[in-house]
């Protein structure tokens, strides 16, 4: 007689990876899209005045909201800050007395700030950049000024905008970085030109 067959067992079904959030590591973390929407965000850190984050109605809360006092905030890593979340009742009395600013503002700040003079990952060093319309001046920043003249006039990147303007290469890539989280700049990616001139060399290069 023939053996009796191997029946296996059903293996368990293995469960989907659950995807665990990104932890904060700057405040441009909890500003963007990619952070924490619509929460809100006590911040403390010793020898800075608290810092209130509504992501509900995007806006930030400190007792001076000046640029140069909220300066030490985008450079600052959150591992070393206190971070509490709020809800609707907290906030109230948590934002008591203090002032209030865009998180656009903030986050321009944050940006321009907080990459230590490099472009951003997001950003081909390559690439060309131009500024889509005038910005709104900052009296804290007066050299962008120059920046921002050579940015008008047409593409280009960023060793070629820092010589047109007279300013350092990691001034301009701070400038590009805050400006086109602002909605500012216009890009050419040296990466996409490339791949369009490969394109062309394929359909037409067999002519030639």
């Amino acid at each position: 007689p023939a053996p009796p067959a191997v029946v296996e067992p059903p293996k368990a079904a293995v469960p989907p990876p659950v995807a665990v959030p990104a932890v904060p590591q700057t405040l441009i973390d909890l500003l963007g899209s990619e952070g924490q929407p619509g929460k809100r965000w006590r911040l403390r850190h010793d020898g800075l005045p608290p810092l209130v984050l509504d992501g509900s109605h995007q806006l930030a809360y400190s007792q001076d909201v000046s640029l140069k006092a909220l300066s030490p905030w985008c450079t600052q890593a959150l591992t070393a800050v206190k971070l509490e979340q709020l809800d609707a009742t907290t906030l109230v009395p948590a934002t008591r007395n203090l002032a209030s600013l865009p998180y656009a503002r903030l986050s321009w700040l944050a940006h321009l700030l907080g990459s230590n003079g490099q472009l951003e990952e997001q950003l081909d060093p390559l690439g060309r950049y131009k500024l889509a319309r005038w910005p709104q001046s900052e009296r804290e920043f007066p050299k962008h000024f120059r920046i921002a003249t050579a940015m008008m006039k047409a593409h280009a990147t960023v060793e070629e905008i820092a010589e047109a303007s007279g300013s350092p290469a990691a001034d301009v890539a701070n400038f590009i970085n805050a400006y086109n989280a602002s909605g500012h700049i216009e890009i050419e990616s040296a990466a996409r030109d490339a791949g369009s001139d490969q394109r062309r060399s394929g359909l037409f290069g067999r002519n030639r």
